[in-house]
């Protein structure tokens, strides 16, 4: 990330520091919200270089990803990301050989799968938020009942 510490909005110097912070916590994160703990918010060079001011405490990593291994570990990351991926190969099988979406859960169904396909997305730009994320558990899991759904109704 060298030269490009303002990459995101700044985010590109965070994460220059956060991605070698994951070699540590590999099987146990440092605990929830306790990033700002554990971020070298004394790299007052590197602050500048990223948003151009020494006074900002970074408190998170501006991505879901980063902070869930931080946070919680890297196998836990692991098995985020395998529920991520078992959820989107599961309505990919569910939905792509549908010609019409006419059931209440067909609907329902690819609206959601496209809604938690976009938090994913942005899971690389944001955290996670207290205000969203029940919504988005809440989703995936109605996802992953309706595909259950469809596949028994064939």
């Amino acid at each position: 990330f060298e030269g490009r510490e303002n990459m995101a909005s700044g985010r590109g110097y965070i994460w220059s520091r956060s991605i070698p912070m994951l070699k540590d916590t590999i099987f146990l994160g440092y605990g929830p919200d306790t990033y700002a703990l554990h971020f070298p918010n004394d790299d007052y060079i590197g602050k500048l270089r990223g948003s151009g001011r020494i006074n900002v405490l970074v408190d998170k990593p501006h991505n879901l990803y980063i902070q869930t291994g931080i946070n919680t570990g890297v196998i836990s990351l692991i098995a985020l990301l395998a529920i991520f991926f078992m959820y989107i190969k599961s309505s990919i099988q569910v939905f792509i050989n549908r010609k019409t979406y006419e059931s209440f859960f067909e609907i329902a169904g690819i609206s959601i799968f496209f809604a938690v396909c976009i938090y994913i997305m942005t899971g690389f730009l944001n955290d996670s938020l207290v205000s969203v994320a029940p919504v988005f558990w809440v989703l995936l899991g109605t996802g992953m009942n309706i595909n259950i759904r469809l596949k028994e109704l064939g």
